[in-house]
């Protein structure tokens, strides 16, 4: 009878944990603070007229975000300031390196865009289910930085910073690792999506579907499967009279985990891997080139 009665209790336990449900929202307190170190690693492969060349970019920075208030939809406004940067490129047998953190490193003339970055400060408005409402300030303080240069220079330098630290860029980058919450309490295996339009560094319509793997020691885990489709307008850079519309597809995967409490990621590194053309207008004729994106992008609460 009491090995029954014990049995009974196990499997009764056992549902009941099965049972468990997690509120899981972005919500970090106000008046809090933490900082958040972003690694990017981009392999771009592009074939011009027969050509393939590879250009490898790696950027790492870190943010730190303060927490101002929360209104009564829910939405978190939050001031940043990028504090440092670390860029290397590489390519056509050439490497180009700075780190600000590093007073003895000059800036090397090809990196000049990316001096300015260190100390850009920015405001971010985010909804308890991670959809991003807002950035700004990064554009109006790229064209301050830049205010002094030559006026033809000076749109060069301000197209490309805002390409990789503009608003949009910003925007899309962020909501790559926030946009991810349920609209309910979830329980461990089950799954769930979202969707956003991108107008950042690789534009298109995202999906992303979560599985949420459990919640222990107040972390939770979750695998994070990432699907882009191109637009079908996809914004256009503009740079010395020229125009680059990308048009990618493809798919990105994560582990990530953010703490159950406020919904602050801890550790996510997305592996993506899109392709496509980039349409290019302005020169002596338009050209469509294949493209080629893969990489990593990592964000880890420090």
């Amino acid at each position: 009878m009491r090995a029954a009665l014990l049995v009974a209790a196990v499997f009764a336990t056992t549902s009941l944990h099965a049972q468990d449900k997690h509120t899981l929202k972005f919500q970090p307190a106000p008046g809090s603070s933490h900082r958040l170190r972003t690694t990017v690693e981009l392999i771009t492969t592009q074939s011009v007229q027969g050509n393939q060349s590879t250009i490898n970019n790696l950027m790492m920075f870190d943010t730190f975000f303060e927490v101002q208030d929360r209104d009564a939809a829910g939405i978190t406004s939050m001031t940043a300031t990028i504090e440092n940067l670390s860029v290397k490129v590489e390519g056509g047998g050439n490497a180009t390196h700075w780190n600000s953190k590093d007073p003895k490193m000059a800036l090397p003339p090809a990196l000049r865009p990316y001096g300015a970055v260190p100390g850009l400060k920015y405001r971010v408005r985010i909804g308890t289910d991670g959809k991003v409402h807002g950035v700004e300030g990064l554009n109006e303080a790229i064209a301050a930085a830049f205010a002094d240069a030559e006026e033809a220079e000076r749109d060069r330098l301000i197209a490309s910073l805002e390409y990789h630290f503009g608003e949009k860029a910003m925007k899309a980058l962020m909501e790559s690792q926030t946009h991810i919450f349920p609209g309910s309490p979830v329980a461990k295996g089950d799954t769930w999506t979202t969707r956003y339009e991108s107008q950042g560094v690789i534009p298109g319509d995202v999906t992303m579907t979560m599985r949420l793997l459990g919640v222990n020691n107040g972390v939770a885990s979750m695998m994070v499967e990432q699907q882009i489709k191109a637009l079908e307008a996809p914004p256009a850079l503009r740079v010395q009279g020229l125009e680059a519309r990308v048009a990618l597809n493809g798919k990105a995967e994560s582990l990530y985990r953010m703490r159950a409490q406020d919904g602050l990621v801890q550790f996510s590194s997305l592996t993506l891997d899109f392709r496509g053309t980039m349409s290019v207008q302005g020169g002596e004729e338009p050209m469509e080139v294949p493209l080629r994106i893969a990489g990593s992008i990592s964000f880890n609460l420090i």
